[in-house]
């Protein structure tokens, strides 16, 4: 009954082409709607959560809680065009993982990529697990211990149970710690006239997160765990001159781990181009023979002439307008 809703409030929209939705046991929905090729995408997702907004009234209660509802915009040019992975079974996930994050800073500096992404792999964090015995020695609570923190970092985790309140719940700090033991040595407190330090009262460690997923690349001979990196451009880009840069850039940087090329979506486009201009080739020979045979040689010169003629007017305008043959390849 909810995706049938807001599938008839998306039907109203001006410029869709397609609505698709899914509906699975548990309850979740998910609706996809399409529209028409060359449509304002700022404009879409603005009709499309005002929309929402709308409908809104008419859901039950618990689909408008706070992340029960979430809107994403897909685009057809974000899509990764080329797919790198990362594997060195002599490092572990974390190390990995640092080095990914290198070369993906050095590969975001080519011109007409839009974002680099990284799957798999394990980072690691700061954790503080504060003593709950010396928390209540020197009567310092944990919510103080948090603003503190977040006064002095720019980021980092705790991940603990402390008693407040009479519960115990987790204690969470989005936020970069300048090291590890700076984080020791911040002062959260007193007690009776003398600072406290973080280490006080609290075991700072610093160790990976939890895996929660797993990535591997396979070939004929090895199965090793890997770390992925998807590459989208931007929509003006050429596809083939950004997958050559980056190929470059793989070729010539030194690195401990194995990089591998698994999607390139430029030779795609090569070879979709080559085998574009091969079959025009054949088919202007075909036409001539053809012509030659029945109506005379003028008839096939003609023909010769023309089709090549007409078809590199149609590109030549589509150069000069901006357009390119990407999302067709």
């Amino acid at each position: 009954r909810i995706t049938k809703e807001v599938e008839h409030a998306m039907n109203g929209l001006e410029g869709v082409d397609d609505i698709l939705s899914v509906t699975q046991e548990g309850g979740y929905g998910m609706i996809t709607v399409q529209f028409d090729i060359g449509f304002d995408t700022q404009q879409a997702n603005l009709a499309v959560r005002q929309r929402m907004d709308e409908v809104r009234g008419t859901l039950p209660h618990v689909v408008n809680e706070v992340d029960r509802i979430t809107i994403e915009e897909l685009d057809p040019d974000d899509v990764p065009v080329m797919t790198l992975t990362l594997t060195d079974e002599s490092q572990e996930l974390h190390q990995l993982y640092s080095q990914a994050r290198g070369y993906r800073d050095q590969i975001k500096q080519i011109y007409g990529i839009s974002k680099v992404e990284i799957f798999g792999g394990e980072t690691k964090h700061i954790k503080v697990k504060t003593d709950q015995d010396s928390i209540e020695e020197t009567g310092i609570i944990p919510s103080s211990i948090i603003q503190k923190i977040r006064q002095d970092s720019t980021r980092f985790f705790i991940t603990d149970e402390a008693e407040e309140g009479g519960q115990r719940k987790p204690l969470t700090v989005d936020g970069l710690a300048r090291g590890q033991e700076d984080l020791e040595q911040l002062v959260v407190g007193s007690d009776q006239g003398e600072p406290v330090e973080l280490q006080d009262i609290a075991e700072v460690v610093y160790e990976p997160q939890k895996t929660k997923s797993y990535t591997r690349f396979v070939t004929e001979d090895d199965r090793d765990q890997a770390i992925f990196m998807a590459i989208s451009k931007t929509p003006e880009t050429n596809v083939t001159q950004l997958t050559d840069s980056v190929q470059q850039v793989v070729d010539t940087t030194d690195l401990a781990a194995e990089v591998n090329v698994v999607r390139d979506d430029g030779v795609v486009a090569q070879e979709s181009i080559f085998g574009l201009v091969g079959n025009l080739v054949v088919a202007i020979i075909i036409v001539a023979s053809i012509l030659f045979l029945f109506l005379g040689w003028k008839a096939a010169l003609v023909a010769s002439v023309a089709i090549p003629l007409t078809i590199s007017s149609v590109f030549g305008v589509a150069y000069l307008t901006d357009q390119t043959i990407n999302r067709i390849t």
